[in-house]
């Protein structure tokens, strides 16, 4: 369980950095910072610096255009959605390659109409190895930064909510169980949200995350409140589950339609997270027939 989370904090990098910000907003690393990237450009305006961060030391400042990397321009941003090549894949790899070896990021900068070469020192943390997350130093020890920085953050300082079930996970995923009682407390104030015999109207990707951290944690420490969530969950998913077998992005009490807000055919992104949902409340003991209800639809 803990390689998969591993594989999940990853995700949850990205997402930490994505949601308090602007949809055009990207992380820049190890240079410490943000940028803006906007479809069919081949540059990053830089937009903010954290303080004392490597960018800033480096001579960075906010509205500093960053053409491109190791005395290559960076190729363009497509205007296609949810493709992420470009400046941010090229920058990337630059930094995986530099933190591999001496730590030194050669940025060719905009500023005033004048081209100049920033040279950022960043962290040498060494190269991913050929099967990362899996067997790889720099993973680890990737991981065990990030849980050490969700674990001040959490669950108050993360304002998503999807998100902070994700950092539930990571924290949970630790093989020394430091986190456990952290993730307890985050565990057991859900709980109480879903022991509720009517949820209401309720969204869908926030109630399979906190009950995927609900299982979990019942799988640690078996407390019979955490269970009595598990099971008012699933059955109120079993119940509300919409015509085709698919969920949308809201579950409508049972007086009321649930209508699926995708169209097409197939398992849709909330129909596989309830099942994801569903899988783990079986292996928390829940009544077989209550999830086989859901499933049969």
């Amino acid at each position: 369980m803990a390689t998969y989370f591993k594989c999940l904090s990853t995700a949850l990098l990205v997402a930490l950095f994505f949601f308090p910000a602007l949809a055009d907003q990207t992380p820049l690393g190890a240079i410490a910072g943000r940028g803006n990237v906007a479809p069919g450009a081949d540059r990053i305006v830089v937009k903010k610096l954290l303080d004392g961060g490597p960018g800033e030391v480096a001579g960075l400042r906010p509205d500093d255009v960053i053409t491109g990397v190791f005395g290559e321009p960076f190729p363009v941003y497509p205007k296609a959605p949810y493709k992420r090549v470009g400046p941010m894949e090229t920058l990337g790899l630059a930094l995986d390659f530099a933190e591999g070896r001496d730590g030194l990021l050669p940025l060719t900068v905009q500023r005033g109409g004048q081209s100049q070469e920033i040279i950022v020192r960043i962290p040498q943390r060494g190269a991913f190895g050929k099967s990362y997350p899996y067997d790889c130093d720099k993973s680890a020890l990737l991981y065990e930064q990030i849980c050490t920085r969700l674990s001040q953050r959490f669950p108050g300082r993360i304002k998503n909510d999807v998100t902070q079930s994700l950092a539930a996970l990571v924290l949970l995923g630790h093989q020394s169980g430091r986190y456990d009682e952290q993730v307890g407390r985050y565990a057991r104030a859900q709980a109480r949200q879903y022991s509720k015999q009517n949820l209401g109207r309720i969204s869908i990707w926030k109630a399979y995350y906190d009950g995927i951290v609900m299982c979990e944690y019942y799988l640690i420490d078996p407390d019979p409140e955490i269970f009595a969530a598990i099971t008012n969950l699933a059955q109120n998913f079993a119940e509300r589950i919409p015509d085709r077998g698919r969920y949308g992005h809201k579950l409508e009490p049972l007086n009321k339609k649930n209508k699926v807000a995708y169209n097409g055919k197939g398992l849709n992104a909330t129909t596989s997270g309830v099942l994801w949902f569903f899988a783990s409340a079986a292996r928390c003991g829940v009544e077989p027939s209550l999830i086989q209800q859901a499933f049969d639809k």
